[in-house]
């Protein structure tokens, strides 16, 4: 298992966030439960009548190893007697946060499908804090919505000592395209206060940027 330093919160909320690869993970999306039993129950009564692991997904066939089915049954298990945490489904992966670290390494090591598991670079990160090792010249990463102004992209290329966007982002603002998630740094508050100002309604979220020497203080 690999082991890697979260930054930031995950959804401004858990600490800790554990990978996992298992081809059964989409059964757990949204926490539906009483579908995932299904699934696996019927998983099981294939393997009684046929002595084979698959399940029907509309019209197509799916094998199941033996490892995974079994790492199902034990990850619904755990998530029926757990609260406060949140599952995230990229197939294959299952990614679980949570801010129980003792619970993901039980699960870690039960599973032999563990790829990942992030711990927090401090356990006082807030919400809406990027933590950073090195002292950086920006102090704040703005994440945008789909539209911004073309205006405010022409603003950006003459006030390159406040603002730094990605050639791509750059492009997207120029043509109007699609900004949604995409996201630029400004180098102070006064530079945030004028940003709002001028794409207030553009702006998904706002992260402050911290060094890493300060989080503590």
């Amino acid at each position: 298992m690999k082991y890697l330093k979260a930054n930031k919160l995950f959804y401004d909320k858990y600490l800790y966030k554990l990978e996992i690869h298992n081809s059964l993970a989409p059964i757990f999306r949204n926490k539906n439960f009483p579908y995932a039993r299904e699934v696996l129950d019927k998983i099981q009564f294939n393997l009684e009548d046929s002595g084979n692991l698959f399940f029907k997904l509309g019209r197509l066939l799916r094998q199941v190893s033996n490892n995974d089915f079994k790492e199902a049954k034990y990850l619904l298990s755990e998530f029926q007697n757990q609260d406060n945490y949140t599952i995230r489904i990229q197939s294959p992966s299952l990614n679980i946060y949570t801010n129980n670290k003792h619970w993901l390494e039980k699960i870690a090591t039960y599973s032999s499908n563990t790829i990942t598991l992030w711990n927090p670079i401090s356990l006082n990160i807030e919400p809406n804090v990027i933590i950073t090792q090195d002292q950086k010249p920006y102090q704040y990463k703005i994440t945008l919505t789909s539209k911004v102004d073309e205006a405010f992209g022409m603003w950006a290329d003459n006030n390159l000592d406040k603002v730094w966007i990605g050639k791509v982002l750059r492009e997207c603002i120029r043509t109007r395209q699609y900004t949604q998630g995409m996201y630029f740094y400004l180098r102070d508050e006064k530079v945030l206060h004028l940003i709002s100002i001028m794409i207030g309604s553009s702006i998904k979220r706002v992260d402050k940027i911290v060094c890493n020497d300060n989080i503590d203080k």
